[in-house]
């Protein structure tokens, strides 16, 4: 639905969300070396989910990343007191690499109980309906044309 709206996304996802996912557990990975990886696509809805084990598993959804080529990251090696090359996937290092904003943003709210202001009708807004309001704005595909304050009254 989203990729046919040509809507782009990468985010992690908890292990429990996925009961379905034909990949390996985040306790089998961890057995196993650091930077091995598994992964899964679903062809219905475009989506590829990899799960990659670094200090723990980590698990990311995306419609518009790839695994390979395999980038080289260095993590620290405790037992061998010495940085060590570990590949990891590409859609990994992607997220890795543009995810700062969102992660600061989510920070703030965690931390600091942000309200937004609307300044059309001099209310507050939970950052759960500014978000919800967004993201129904997005996919309906009519950016400009409702108010926040329309959206919560049902207008």
């Amino acid at each position: 639905m989203l990729k046919e709206k040509q809507v782009c996304f990468t985010g992690t996802v908890r292990e429990n969300r996925l009961p379905n996912c034909p990949i390996k557990s985040g306790k089998q990975l961890l057995k196993g070396n650091r930077g091995d990886f598994d992964c899964a696509v679903d062809t219905n809805s475009s989506v590829l989910v990899v799960r990659w084990n670094d200090n723990s598993a980590v698990t990311v959804a995306t419609n518009n990343g790839v695994v390979h080529p395999l980038v080289s990251v260095k993590r620290y090696n405790r037992k061998m007191k010495k940085e060590l090359s570990v590949p990891q996937p590409n859609v990994i290092h992607e997220y890795n690499r543009n995810m700062g904003g969102v992660d600061l943003l989510d920070n703030g709210v965690a931390n600091y109980r942000i309200k937004l202001h609307n300044m059309v009708n001099d209310s507050y807004v939970s950052q759960v309906d500014f978000r919800s309001y967004i993201v129904s704005v997005l996919l309906r595909g009519d950016m400009g044309t409702t108010s926040l304050s329309q959206e919560e009254d049902g207008e």
